[in-house]
């Protein structure tokens, strides 16, 4: 015999083996979605609002008719002497700008056929690109002692050098910054340095004086000492051409523009211009325009109509490339037009020209004017580079600063190493995409974001009295009163005057306390002047009332000021918790301190909310004041009266009560009966909040670390308790000072206005509601703690099909065309492969890494150079990670130490300060399995499996053809045992069902017998009595004829004959019983007949019962039958029929039986139902006891055979069994409905 049988299994085994082995490998994980609505801080917690129980107020009352009366004086603030005052920094110019008529069509011109001109290949020598040094940048600092708030980039935050002489945002919104030290790519989160420049002598680098990015996205680099470099990141390598061996000489500081036909223009000083065409790699050459050049061309522009503009010695030149033709601007007796140090075309497309001594040209050539600025405008430092802002001002490099003017307003401001440039020496500016101008400075870079906050600093030398301002009020002249510590100021901005009037208004106060000035409903002005008392000052007839102790005042050095809707005045002292009410209505002064009632010892602040309330902020608790009813409580929090150390309210435009505090901000809505707290949890950049500012529904929160601003989300979720974007500002955004004065906030001229602690006041945008997208970049990943940079040296060829020859980028050694790598060494030494590099970054495309590499990390950026501490990250390695990471500001993954073998897409996205997430930078690659798990490996295993089976088979074989011989022998004998065996369980099974029909038979025959025994009973019983009376009848005939009762034996014999008839009548009872038993045994044939099934129903119950009191003569029970008249007769098999009923009543009996013994209950009465009813299509025969009821973990098995719930020996197990059998044969149903404990019902359903 072969042992092929076991081929299916082992095949079918195999095949599930290398199946699960593919699936498990290839499984996917399911994408995990962004969590998009998620934020960094978490939502601010609600509570319900609640106060302490209202105490009465007992006011200590002064009555002014015993003070002497308010003094008044006469004042006049218009006349006081004043200062210039430019709180912008922008200053008119001096003189108008000087504009004369020029008719640009007149200029001479000539042909001048560049495209005839001969074409020389330029002679690039190319090199591998050496891996940038990637250094994680540091934040841009503040520089001390500034005016403005100008950051510096330099050698602390990364920079290579400090030295920056060019500039250039890349199409990707990369900063590249060439400097003494080479050159860097910044991009928001790394500075990458590259050290392909070569030196001019040891230590000094070649001097990068242009830059630009070609049609390709390669980037051009003009330097003075080694020509030009061009750097192709995507193949990974570097072109460089110095055509001093090419006939001609580089100096500094030399144009290099790309024209709008892709062409690229090279100035220099002393040989002319180069015009490169990079498709073809080839160069132009135009030594002389004009014989007095003498070959200098070292300033080139291309206007908006495709003129090219060439600056020499001699003047100006005007090329219209496309025509062939050539003007000349050169200076003349009526016109000054010396060669140009810089070149700019706006946006209007005039052409500005900077001079060495002779100031601006603006040349409008569509209007036919030349405008002219010099030192009688202001500028008086000659123009090294221009470049303009996004709200058109003009930025001006010199050797003294930048100039910024306005040309609209025609204002010029000036910034100079005294305002926060870290040095005079300006070497060039550029304008990022997001509006931050970049200043390149001798000593650093400086960065002003011109469409952020924009911050200056002023103080007494800008014109104020002091720096120190703690109020500000806009007066009815549109007018700002700034109220310090040194004094009050009324700043005009119509005449751009400053004047300070605290003298002149009289009011002298306590050293370190400042003035503060409230509006009142009378169109005057409250005046707190601590030490000195109030003063109320009417500007319509510019007077000034005063009112101190002598006029009854308490408070003269008052903690905080409030004048109610209804004028009156309130004022807090810096002591005892004492609060003073000045009722203009009755002239008294109310008093009531801390110890009637109120919470704290410094009043803080007070402000009245909607219901005309004073809320009063101590330096212990928030207490408000009801007028109306005079009485004062607390704020609660956590069941118990609020201990913050309040500083500020707000009410803002839905009358919530803001309520700032050292330890966050509560908003107190009475109307929804909340409290919001907010903290920095929440948002807030500092905890200790110290003024509160509304502005067109936004919400300024000013703190010890800057200031937050709150939001609304929009109009439909206003009514939210809390629905506000969040954003702070700080020292990032230019803010050198950030610990912001109680009260002191307002909006003025379109300026945001703050009082910060004794530095300065500070003045700048209103923060703007920006929509600023980022682009998220992988910029790297690290294997196994080593960086890589990922070059394909493959399809240089395909890029550069013309070299012969590549060089290392050391420069020492070179490879031929057909020798060139595919990868960089150190990737192909780690057998790290992939497919191709995609993205600015290079990234592998299909990346494989060995197993022994599974050691990963990502370095990632959002490329904004502005709001850098505000960039936030979150990211995902999908294959690994179940949900996204944390928001956070780190730019690096963690890192991900032994990942199993398989498929993993690696996601970041970045955040900018306006709070919109990129799209998903991507990144996919495969950890392959260990040589162990590798498919060849299993493939091995697989076979070793097979082979090893296999000789256990053959083996196994062998033993099994042996021993299926002993087997079948076996097989033999046990058959005809289990023949044997079958026929012992069909007799079993035939003696059991007899023994369930015997013991049915045997109930029955007990009720039979019974039934037979009454008619019985009545025969015996006449016949003995009948036997009785026919003795007393022959008794009566033995006595004498005459002695004879003839009457008696008549009536005895009248007996006699009813007796007989009586037996009569029971023997034929009996035979009738008899006959009837005798007619159900001849019907068990299974001959089905036409049955009354009520009188059945009725008979078998009957039978039942005296059957069991034949047996037990303790058993009783009540019978209850409910029989439908509405029945015909029915064609049933009646034994059949009479057995299952006979069961059922049984069963009923015995379980009402069973239920009596058990509980012993005296109350509880046994009843069996029996029932029939008519139903559509059948008939109904219900059977209900109430006894113990089924339990449900058996009633599904009651139907079974030989299961029965009654002790041994009472039962077979086969009644029901056979009655379910019975029923389903007559086509019918049964089933059973039970409660335990209560009762059963059995309901069968016969057929018609």
């Amino acid at each position: 015999m072969k042992p092929i049988f076991y081929s299916r299994p082992l095949q079918i085994y195999c095949i599930t083996v290398l199946f699960l082995a593919i699936f498990s490998c290839n499984q996917k994980e399911r994408a995990v979605p962004f969590p998009e609505n998620e934020n960094e801080y978490s939502r601010p917690a609600d509570s319900p609002l609640q106060f302490s129980e209202p105490k009465k107020i007992e006011w200590s009352v002064n009555d002014t008719t015993n003070f002497k009366a308010a003094t008044v004086k006469k004042v006049n603030l218009e006349n006081l002497p004043s200062k210039p005052f430019y709180p912008d920094g922008f200053l008119p110019l001096n003189n108008p700008i000087e504009e004369i008529n020029f008719d640009f069509t007149t200029l001479p011109d000539t042909l001048i056929n560049i495209k005839e001109l001969a074409s020389k290949p330029i002679r690039f020598k190319t090199s591998i690109i050496e891996p940038p040094l990637s250094v994680p940048a540091g934040l841009p600092k503040l520089k001390k002692n500034a005016s403005m708030g100008i950051l510096e980039f330099g050698e602390d935050q990364g920079l290579p050098g400090y030295l920056v002489t060019a500039m250039m945002e890349d199409s990707y919104g990369m900063m590249w910054i060439g400097s003494d030290k080479g050159l860097c790519r910044f991009n928001g989160e790394y500075i990458e340095i590259y050290s392909f420049i070569d030196n001019i002598f040891t230590g000094a680098l070649a001097e990068i004086s242009s830059m630009l990015e070609d049609n390709k996205g390669r980037i051009w680099i003009y330097t003075s000492q080694k020509g030009i470099y061009v750097l192709d990141l995507k193949a990974g390598v570097v072109r460089n051409a110095n055509f001093i061996k090419q006939e001609f000489n580089f100096n500094p500081d030399c144009s290099m523009v790309m024209d709008s036909r892709g062409f690229i223009w090279l100035g220099t000083i002393q040989d002319g211009f180069y015009i490169l065409n990079p498709s073809n790699e080839t160069y132009r050459h135009v030594s002389q325009l004009q014989p007095q050049d003498n070959g200098n061309a070292k300033r080139i522009l291309e206007d908006s109509s495709g003129n090219i503009w060439i600056s020499s010695i001699a003047g100006l030149s005007i090329i219209d490339y496309d025509k062939g033709r050539i003007r000349f601007l050169n200076s003349s007796e009526e016109l000054s037009m010396p060669s140009a140090t810089a070149f700019f075309n706006d946006r209007k497309n005039r052409i500005w020209v900077g001079t060495e001594d002779n100031g601006i040209s603006i040349l409008d050539l569509e209007h036919d004017k030349i405008q002219n600025l010099g030192s009688s405008q202001g500028f008086t430092n000659s123009i090294q580079h221009f470049t303009q802002g996004n709200d058109d001002k003009l930025w001006m490099s010199t050797a003294a600063g930048v100039y910024v003017f306005d040309v609209e307003k025609q204002r010029l401001q000036q910034l100079t190493a005294n305002k926060g440039l870290s040095d005079n020496l300006i070497n060039t500016t550029y304008f990022d995409r997001l509006g931050q101008i970049w200043i390149a400075t001798s000593s650093a870079l400086n960065l002003m974001d011109t469409e952020g906050l924009m911050p200056k600093f002023l103080t007494a030398a800008d014109g104020l009295s002091g720096p120190d301002v703690w109020s500000f009020f806009e007066d009815n002249k549109a007018h700002l009163w700034i109220a310090s510590r040194q004094g009050i100021d009324i700043y005009d901005p119509l005449s751009n005057t400053i004047r300070e009037v605290d003298h002149e208004l009289g009011l002298n106060k306590a050293p370190n306390i400042s003035y503060k000035i409230l509006p009142m409903p009378t169109g005057e002005y409250l005046i707190v002047s601590p030490r000195f008392g109030l003063g109320i000052f009417s500007p319509e007839l510019q007077t000034i009332r005063i009112i101190g102790t002598e006029q009854g005042l308490n408070i003269p050095i008052p903690s905080s000021s409030l004048v109610d809707h209804r004028g009156h005045i309130w004022n807090g002292s810096f002591q005892n918790g004492t609060v003073e009410y000045m009722d203009s209505d009755t002239n008294t002064f109310k008093l009531f301190t801390n110890k009637n009632g109120l919470v704290g010892d410094i009043v803080w602040e007070l402000m009245e909310d909607d219901k005309g309330q004073i809320w009063v902020a101590t330096d212990k608790s928030i207490n408000i004041i009801n007028v109306a009813d005079n009485t004062i409580s607390q704020l609660m929090e956590n069941g118990k009266i609020s201990e913050r150390n309040g500083g500020a309210f707000l009410r803002d435009a839905k009358d919530r009560m803001w309520i700032a505090t050292r330890s966050g901000i509560l908003i107190a809505d009475q109307n929804k009966g909340t409290l919001t707290s907010l903290n920095t949890e929440n948002g807030l950049v500092h905890k200790a909040v110290y003024t509160l500012y509304e502005n067109e529904g936004k919400i300024y929160a000013g703190t010890e670390n800057g200031f937050t601003v709150f939001t609304p989300k929009s109009e439909e979720e206003l009514d939210d308790t809390f629905s506000y974007e969040v954003k702070s500002f700080g020292k990032g955004q230019g803010l050198k000072y950030t610990d912001f004065n109680a009260g002191a906030a307002i909006v003025y001229e379109d300026k945001l206005w703050w009082g910060i602690e004794t530095q300065a006041m500070t003045i700048s945008n209103i923060p703007k509601e920006k929509s600023t997208t980022s682009i998220a970049h992988i910029v790297g990943i690290t294997i196994s703690d080593e960086p890589q940079t990922f070059y394909e040296y493959r399809t240089i060829l395909q890029n550069y099909p013309k070299l012969d020859t590549l060089y290392t980028s050391k420069k020492d050694t070179f490879y031929i065309s057909e020798k060139i790598p595919k990868e960089s060494g150190g990737l192909r030494e780690n057998n790290i492969s992939w497919d191709s590099l995609d993205g600015y970054y290079n990234l592998p495309v299909n990346l494989k890494i060995p197993f022994e590499q599974n050691y990963l990390s990502f370095q990632f950026t959002g490329a904004q150079l502005t709001n850098i501490d505000k960039t936030r990250y979150r990211y995902i390695l999908e294959g690994f990670d179940t949900e996204w990471s944390e928001i956070t500001e780190i730019s690096n993954s963690k890192n991900y130490r032994n990942l199993a073998a398989g498929d993993y897409l690696f996601k970041v996205r970045s955040r900018t300060a306006d709070g919109i997430w990129s799209e998903p930078a991507e990144m996919s690659f495969t950890i392959l399995p260990h040589w162990t798990n590798t498919w060849w490996a299993w493939s091995l295993y697989v076979l070793a499996f097979i082979i090893v089976v296999g000789m256990i088979a053959q083996y196994r074989a062998r033993l099994l053809k042996k021993e299926n011989l002993i087997l079948e022998e076996k097989v033999k004998h046990r058959t005809a045992q289990l023949n044997k065996s079958v026929e012992d369980l069909k007799a079993t099974q035939s003696q059991l069902i007899q023994s369930e029909k015997m013991a049915s038979l045997g109930e029955l025959t007990a009720g039979i017998a019974h039934e037979i025994q009454n008619p019985l009973n009545f025969v015996n019983n006449f016949s003995e009595v009948s036997n009785e009376l026919i003795q007393e009848i022959q008794a009566e005939r033995t006595k004498q004829k005459e002695n004879r009762d003839e009457k008696l034996v008549e009536e005895i014999l009248v007996d006699i004959q009813e007796n007989l008839e009586k037996i009569n009548h029971h023997g034929k009872r009996a035979d009738a019983i008899v006959k009837g038993m005798l007619q159900h045994s001849r019907n068990s044939s299974g001959e089905k007949r036409l049955t009354d099934i009520n009188a059945l129903c009725d008979e078998y119950t009957r039978l039942s019962y005296h059957g069991l009191r034949a047996k037990d003569k303790s058993f009783n029970a009540d019978i209850k039958t409910d029989f439908d008249e509405n029945i015909s007769k029915v064609e049933i098999n009646q034994q059949d029929i009479g057995r299952v009923i006979l069961n059922l009543v049984n069963n009923a009996f015995y379980a009402v039986h069973e239920k009596k013994i058990k509980t012993n209950d005296k109350d509880y009465k046994p009843l069996v139902q029996i029932s029939t009813q008519l139903d559509s299509g059948g008939i109904i025969i219900q059977v209900k006891d109430n006894g113990n009821g089924i339990p449900d973990k058996v009633k599904e098995k009651i139907f079974q055979p030989f299961f029965t719930t009654k002790p041994t020996g009472k039962g077979t197990g086969l009644g029901l069994s056979l009655s379910y059998d019975i029923i389903k044969a007559h086509n019918g149903q049964i089933n059973v409905e039970t409660v335990e404990g209560e009762n059963t019902k059995f309901t069968i359903f016969l057929p018609c």
